[in-house]
């Protein structure tokens, strides 16, 4: 039964540590969203599962961004260093990989666990493979890899969230925005939320809360702080014991659709001011001040560091100006080569801030600055143009160049009609096969040049991404 009584708390009976939240995703824009998710408990993650979303699109509307969310973590089962350990799923029977390049947050680990177990939110592009409704993923049996493969350490997915953004001019705007956990989750925790385009509290204002790994001995209680005061939003929880549904089927992320002004409800989840159980969606509208930009939570989360808070995503009305929802700009480069980032709209009265997952812009305050990572990197522009604000996304994949250990001449004396020369490439390795040699302007797939004449060459190497290694053989 849903909570029917609103507390207002004026001071708070624990101390919170307080931290901001990554600002993932923000646009505003004529359309809607819907947003649906499964959690787990008790490494029920680690089996094939078949998940089918129910997310709502309405005819007429199209799907501009659809994102895939999930935990990923470190489960340690032995003590020598990490591995990557892709995830390969099927989305929609389409074949999609999520790995480290999928990374949007850096590593941050619950309380009770050491820096050597730490999470990231990853973030999958699954746009052109989305549905308007019953998407479906399988994921595949991650305890075969977890406790076969050596080394022992391994890479565990947790907790998958769908975020469907789709436009129809028919329809007011909507202004969704995408919050990722980025810190160290204490016991006590304050999540800050802010940065967002201003809120119209006359219509209704979704917030949707992204969990993982609920259980009945310890509930998460939320208490949402506004500059109208301190309320408490009720408590999230899972207890198998008295649960009709089996933990394996746990609805945990609030789910929910947002469109006209109006937030529907999916799955057990309820669009009224308080959650409860996995009921995890609110109408906050009561709660904050016309015109908020910012307001926090503060949670109880379990003393042994199970639960996980891994995001929330808020749906709402602003008097912002409605804006088209700008794809991502995705680009590859081979090692020690740059991209320059632009952002698509550059208007008067703009700001321009940047986030990366790593130090590699060459500015974090322009329109357009150079990227020079070394590995593969995700790149968030934030966009404010007189106080409405929207996000813009880049990635850039890094490929590895491919290396030859040596170079073999055939003859030291080359070039006379009785003995040309010869030159093989020994070893090559890195990169991404098949190979392809030059020398001298003369290109082959074999490694081995025959009957070369006197004179100073340039070897190179080229893999399959177009990457080079070249030694000047004088």
């Amino acid at each position: 039964m849903k909570k029917q009584v609103l507390f207002t708390f004026y001071f708070l009976l624990f101390t919170f540590y307080s931290n901001a939240q990554l600002l993932y995703l923000q646009e505003n824009y004529k359309g809607g969203v819907s947003v649906d998710g499964k959690e787990y408990y008790g490494g029920d993650n680690l089996n094939v599962d078949t998940i089918t979303f129910v997310n709502t699109v309405p005819a007429g509307s199209t799907i501009k961004k659809a994102l895939l969310l999930s935990l990923r973590f470190v489960a340690l089962v032995g003590s020598v260093p990490e591995h990557d350990n892709p995830l390969q799923l099927l989305f929609n029977n389409n074949a999609i990989t999520i790995d480290s390049t999928d990374i949007a947050t850096p590593a941050f680990y619950g309380y009770g666990l050491t820096a050597n177990e730490p999470n990231w939110i990853t973030v999958k592009d699954v746009t052109p493979y989305t549905q308007n409704n019953n998407n479906q993923l399988i994921t595949p049996c991650q305890s075969c890899s977890l406790y076969n493969n050596i080394p022992n350490w391994d890479y565990e997915y947790s907790s998958f969230l769908l975020v469907i953004l789709y436009e129809n001019n028919t329809m007011p705007a909507t202004n969704v925005a995408l919050f990722l956990n980025s810190q160290h989750l204490g016991q006590n925790m304050t999540f800050n939320l802010s940065g967002l385009n201003s809120i119209d509290n006359t219509k209704d204002a979704g917030l949707s809360i992204w969990t993982d790994n609920l259980n009945f001995e310890y509930p998460i209680n939320f208490i949402l702080n506004s500059t109208t005061g301190n309320f408490n939003l009720g408590n999230l929880w899972f207890n198998e014991a008295y649960a009709t549904i089996p933990k394996s089927e746990l609805l945990a992320p609030g789910s929910f659709y947002y469109q006209n002004n109006t937030l529907f409800g999916l799955q057990d989840d309820s669009p009224n001011p308080f959650i409860d159980s996995t009921d995890a969606l609110a109408n906050i509208k009561t709660y904050i001040g016309n015109g908020t930009t910012s307001f926090s939570l503060s949670a109880t989360l379990n003393p042994q560091g199970y639960d996980y808070l891994n995001g929330f995503v808020l749906a709402y009305s602003s008097p912002c100006p409605a804006r088209g929802i700008t794809p991502a700009q995705n680009y590859s480069l081979c090692l020690g080569n740059s991209q320059q980032l632009t952002i698509n709209s550059s208007t008067v009265n703009t700001s321009y801030n940047w986030y990366a997952t790593n130090s590699s812009l060459s500015s974090y305050t322009v329109a357009n600055p150079i990227a020079s990572p070394t590995v593969s990197t995700n790149y968030t522009a934030y966009v404010d143009s007189a106080g409405c604000k929207h996000t813009e996304h880049f990635s850039i994949a890094v490929y590895a160049n491919p290396k030859f250990d040596s170079l073999i001449i055939g003859n030291v004396i080359c070039g006379n009609a009785a003995n040309t020369g010869g030159l093989n490439f020994v070893g090559t390795k890195g990169g991404v096969a098949p190979y392809t040699y030059n020398i001298g302007g003369a290109a082959q797939t074999s490694n081995y040049f025959y009957n070369l004449v006197v004179g100073n060459y340039t070897a190179t190497v080229t893999d399959n991404n177009g990457c080079t290694e070249q030694q000047r053989l004088l």
